[in-house]
């Protein structure tokens, strides 16, 4: 089924993968974790296929998180067969569709066509979000930040950052993580020059109206977003 959408599938068992990827014919970006997310993901997700037959508990809480900072995502969640509670879990943690193991071919395609329509007809404006003070819009069209004072445009680096950073358990990233989204490790970028570039992406928040304590230090660690967001 050929579908406009960038579609992201996350599963550790191949044969999935496989068959998933047979039955949409389209090409997938596949992850084996959600912890891979931040890492191997920089791009903004459209429609996200989650396998829960391992790990329910995760993929519950890579729902809930997807949802709250991309509202608009497409997701699916994949539950094994006899686990009817899993599937009513997904629904409540933000799945638009959840389907039981083995796979039926018709339910999947019906699943990624309704999310099309969804995604194309969608007129929503994020209203709920606008009106939290200090809340940002992290636009991936234009690569840039809006809030309630102003525009900042974002550099490749930035958007990148501060994409992972959004989409984050509990919006942190550790230092090492970030040398990973960002491409990078301490000897093609220095850690002075990484507290620099930080710097300079907390002033673009500040500006746009995140407050002054929107990217936060963690000592020893790394950095947390402390802000409302979410990504368009």
């Amino acid at each position: 089924m050929p579908s406009p959408l960038s579609i992201l599938l996350v599963t550790a068992q191949a044969h999935l993968s496989e068959q998933v990827q047979a039955l949409l014919d389209t090409e997938l970006q596949v992850i084996n974790s959600p912890e891979a997310l931040e890492d191997e993901v920089p791009e903004a997700l459209e429609v996200c296929i989650i396998d829960a037959d391992k790990d329910p508990e995760q993929t519950f809480e890579l729902c809930s998180r997807l949802r709250e900072v991309q509202p608009l995502v497409g997701i699916v969640c994949i539950t094994k067969a006899a686990d009817q509670a899993a599937r009513i879990k997904a629904l409540a943690c933000g799945a638009d569709h959840a389907l039981a193991l083995p796979l039926e071919p018709v339910e999947l395609t019906a699943a990624i066509r309704s999310l099309t329509r969804h995604l194309e007809s969608s007129g929503l404006t994020h209203k709920q979000l606008k009106n939290q003070p200090n809340s940002i819009e992290i636009n991936r069209q234009n690569r840039c930040i809006r809030g309630p004072e102003s525009e900042q445009t974002l550099t490749h680096s930035e958007f990148v950052l501060l994409q992972a950073l959004a989409r984050a358990k509990g919006k942190q990233l550790e230092l090492w993580q970030i040398y990973d989204v960002l491409g990078k490790n301490e000897q093609t970028l220095q850690k002075t020059a990484l507290e620099a570039q930080i710097s300079r992406l907390r002033k673009k928040l500040k500006d746009s109206g995140a407050g002054n304590q929107a990217l936060r230090a963690m000592r020893l660690k790394g950095y947390q977003l402390c802000c409302p967001c979410w990504i368009s």
